[in-house]
């Protein structure tokens, strides 16, 4: 039998690839041969959980911490890197508890006294921050988010990084830090910056019940430091905050952005807002820095207090109007400002109404009660071809605002009727191109009862007749 070093590399590759995390390491050390071609690979994805039991052993990151601190030529391997505050169910009731432990770990000390001053004063001194002495002094105290904020700044070859919600809240000013530090080298720093090669960002959104969408927002100034990013990609960050705040001079809301020029992300080609409450004032000042963005999905979760307008949005999306290609836009209202947001009167002011001048736009996924609005009359709405783009392939309608009493007799009374014609054939004259419809509505079972499944079933008649697939949930698609 061949040993693994005479194997050919490209053959090896597969194998290693294959093999854990925990055995690449046990390789490098155990075979000499493989060391240059297992080393790259077991420190190319790290994840770091802060765990949320006071009985653990000393968390690794300890040991992370030394290795990255006292081997620098090793983070040029660490290509992914994955922060987690532990494992977090649907419904986490143990969210709050793990929050606090991972503030401050109650176990064994984190750092050993001789990688105090020899590595950890050191390695934050080096980045210059001006929350320096707070960061060691977190770090000799136990908090893990410090600590392995200090180990992402070592990353300077980081091409993903994937943080969950909790930790940017719980690590915010650390991780704010590192951002600031990673976007440019410090002064007489000859080191590259720390995400100089970045491409990918994740902030991950949890469905969190027990928790209050404002106290579980992202920090504004990392949402706007994603941005900056040289090489950036891919965007996709959960419950983002507002990011205009009053202009007392100019009497209006305006956007500050953190560093001294706006910044211009041209490599940017998907941004994802989950459970965003970000102003469609915000998202176009975003999408004014994002000229080659191909793909939107904006799931906007609006407290009642600030109801949003549409056609902010309209002028925003015109920005990206030539590079658009895929749209999602989903929007609901929260109730923490106001518990009965059910029998709001005004949920959504403007409307889109039209989409044409998104010219090269091949999927939309939209609710039509954000984009026809509330301020016109619904029985007379013109014809859904004159609105839809040119260059349109699929059509998604979501049920966003559906289960509010303002618009609980439209999908049956207004809007079945106006995707009717849309689909019997007055798609050829607006949209030659449609080749799917799609209805996105998981969260309706019974409210509607029978005359909408009819209606629906109707429409995928429609569509079969007219040559165009059609995808109905299946609580729909199977009713008699």
């Amino acid at each position: 039998m061949a040993s693994l070093a005479t194997l050919p590399n490209e053959l090896l590759d597969a194998i290693l690839v294959q093999i854990s995390t925990a055995d690449l390491v046990s390789l490098t050390q155990k075979c000499r041969n493989l060391r240059s071609i297992s080393l790259p690979l077991a420190y190319r994805d790290i994840t770091i959980t802060a765990n949320g039991s006071t009985y653990d052993r000393l968390p690794r990151i300890t040991l992370l911490l030394r290795t990255v601190l006292e081997s620098p030529h090793l983070t040029k391997h660490i290509k992914s890197v994955r922060l987690f505050t532990g494992e977090l169910h649907r419904y986490d009731y143990l969210a709050d508890e793990r929050a606090r432990i991972v503030t401050k770990w109650t176990g064994p000390s984190l750092v050993a006294s001789d990688m105090r001053d020899r590595l950890v004063r050191k390695a934050v001194h080096e980045m210059q921050s001006s929350c320096a002495a707070e960061w060691i002094t977190a770090i000799f105290d136990s908090d893990l988010t410090a600590a392995s904020a200090l180990i992402l700044a070592q990353c300077e070859q980081l091409e993903s990084l994937t943080v969950d919600n909790e930790y940017a809240r719980v690590g915010a000013k650390w991780l704010t830090a590192v951002f600031r530090n990673g976007l440019g080298a410090v002064k007489d720093d000859t080191r590259p910056p720390t995400f100089g090669n970045l491409t990918k960002l994740d902030v991950t959104c949890y469905y969190r019940w027990d928790v209050s969408h404002y106290c579980d927002r992202i920090p504004k100034e990392v949402f706007m430091l994603s941005l900056y990013l040289p090489k950036i990609k891919s965007l996709r960050l959960g419950r983002t905050p507002r990011i205009e705040a009053w202009d007392e001079d100019a009497q209006r809301f305006d956007v500050t952005w953190p560093l001294p020029v706006a910044p211009d992300a041209v490599s940017l080609t998907s941004l994802r807002l989950d459970r965003s409450v970000a102003t469609f004032s915000s998202i176009e000042a975003l999408l004014q820095r994002t000229p080659s963005l191909r793909s939107l999905y904006l799931d906007s979760f609006i407290p009642e207090s600030y109801v949003q307008d549409t056609t902010v949005l309209r002028q925003a999306l015109r920005h990206v109007r030539s590079t658009l290609l895929r749209l999602t836009v989903e929007y609901e209202i929260s109730d923490e400002d106001y518990a009965d947001a059910v029998n709001l009167n005004v949920l959504v002011k403007g409307s889109l109404d039209s989409l044409r001048d998104l010219e090269v736009l091949e999927k939309l996924n939209i609710s039509l009660c954000v984009f026809y609005g509330q301020d016109r009359d619904l029985e007379a709405l013109p014809p859904l071809s004159e609105g839809m783009p040119p260059k349109l392939k699929r059509l998604t309608i979501n049920d966003s605002l559906w289960g509010f009493v303002a618009f609980e007799e439209c999908p049956s009374q207004v809007y079945v009727p106006l995707l009717g014609p849309f689909l019997g054939g007055g798609w050829k004259t607006g949209t030659p191109e449609l080749q799917e419809f799609a209805l996105d509505a998981g969260r309706i079972r019974d409210e509607y009862g029978g005359e909408f499944a009819r209606g629906m079933r109707r429409l995928r008649n429609f569509c079969e007749e007219q040559g165009l697939k059609c995808s109905l949930p299946g609580h729909i698609d199977l009713d008699s």
